[in-house]
């Protein structure tokens, strides 16, 4: 699936990338899956806009089932996949014809093209992963689709480090950040149609293959 997406998404897209992940020795990075989790919950993208069954047919779609985590290539793939899958819906009336509209939908819903928001709210979130009780348990079970093809966690989570990989915080928290996508009445957020109809795509360039 090669699709074009608007290049102002594409700095944001790379800085929130890089704000859940560390270079290894060799200089790579590498988004395991607990931390793309948390940009799932972090960002409202899942459960609120799609269901963790999509997200999962969407990363089997990206990389393979042994492998754990994904590069940049891959995570820009996986974004692909999930927002085609779900901007095609026909709750949204048409309102997303295109591949590419759809892509460009699910940037919109992230803020990609505001940066300092994105990475503030980033912070936040890690912020309060770090800030919560080590032993609350995880919002997803152990058998989560996406729990599922990694390591199962460890019975302490003090073992775990909160610098990248971080614990999951409750819908509470994410209501909190001032970035929030939530609505007024404090519910979890449901995609607005409107601003993202309200904000059409300019040109776009080719971002990869996808």
């Amino acid at each position: 699936m090669t699709l074009t997406n608007d290049p102002k998404y594409d700095r944001g897209v790379k800085k929130l990338f890089g704000a859940y992940t560390e270079e290894d020795e060799n200089g790579d990075r590498i988004l395991n899956n607990e931390a793309l989790e948390n940009i799932l919950q972090d960002f409202e993208i899942c459960p609120q806009l799609c269901e963790w069954q999509e997200v999962a047919e969407a990363l089997q779609q990206t990389v393979k089932p042994d492998k754990e985590g994904m590069n940049f290539t891959e995570f820009k793939k996986f974004l692909k996949k999930v927002a085609v899958s779900e901007f095609k819906k026909k709750k949204y009336d048409n309102r997303f014809p295109s591949h590419d509209l759809r892509h460009n939908a699910i940037l919109a819903y992230l803020r990609a093209d505001d940066t300092e928001a994105l990475l503030e709210r980033a912070r936040e979130c890690q912020m309060a992963h770090s800030r919560e009780d080590l032993g609350h348990s995880s919002v997803l079970s152990d058998d989560s689709p996406i729990s599922s093809r990694s390591h199962k966690p460890s019975s302490s989570k003090k073992e775990k480090s909160h610098t990248h990989t971080h614990t999951h915080t409750s819908s509470s928290t994410h209501r909190k950040s001032k970035h929030s996508h939530d609505t007024s009445s404090g519910d979890s957020h449901e995609l607005d149609e409107d601003d993202l109809v309200s904000r059409p795509p300019a040109p776009v360039d080719r971002v990869g293959e996808g």
